[in-house]
């Protein structure tokens, strides 16, 4: 529903897992395990897809320039058509990828062993952010007003913070 207070299940088509999900008002974007995607575009029934890769998609982002999915392996994917076709992008590392954030034209990626990756190019090309070795299972980035991003990313007994669009990192007490 629209106040998110009632709920319906919609039967996918899926035979595997889901682990994210993301929109905008164009479409949805789901994705899981074995690299499947399903796609609604303008409420229409939900659309599977698979990967050429098959490797298992973690999460994804939605933002202006269109969707990001992350995976196992260093598996980065985007797409500019409502998750009608995807983009495989090289990553440059080969650990497990596990959130993504999308704000303006920058990306923020998180996985496993301390990979961190920043995109500032709507996700065209990526580049480290070093901070911590430990493995992040998510990232989250805002806005503040008009200025620098703010970016949180969370791994399993950590919380870091960075106030300038992940140039600089501090660790949240717990």
């Amino acid at each position: 529903s629209g106040d998110g207070l009632d709920w319906t299940v919609v039967d996918s088509g899926a035979t595997e897992f889901l682990y994210g999900v993301a929109g905008t008002g164009e479409g949805r974007v789901a994705v899981g395990g074995g690299g499947i995607i399903l796609t609604s575009i303008g409420g229409a029934p939900w659309s599977l897809q698979r990967t050429a890769l098959h490797r298992t998609l973690n999460a994804v982002a939605a933002g202006s320039s269109g969707f990001v999915a992350v995976g196992n392996a260093g598996t980065i994917l985007r797409s500019t058509d409502a998750g009608q076709s995807w983009t495989s992008i090289s990553s440059g590392v080969g650990d497990d990828l596990n959130g993504v954030a999308i704000v303006g034209d920058s990306v923020f990626i998180t996985g496993d062993s301390g990979a961190a990756l920043r995109s500032t190019d709507r996700g065209l090309t990526f580049n480290p952010m070093v901070f911590s070795s430990d493995t992040m299972r998510g990232v989250c980035a805002v806005r503040e007003g008009s200025g620098d991003i703010t970016v949180w990313a969370g791994g399993d007994d950590q919380v870091w913070k960075s106030i300038d669009g992940g140039d600089t990192w501090s660790a949240i007490a717990m």
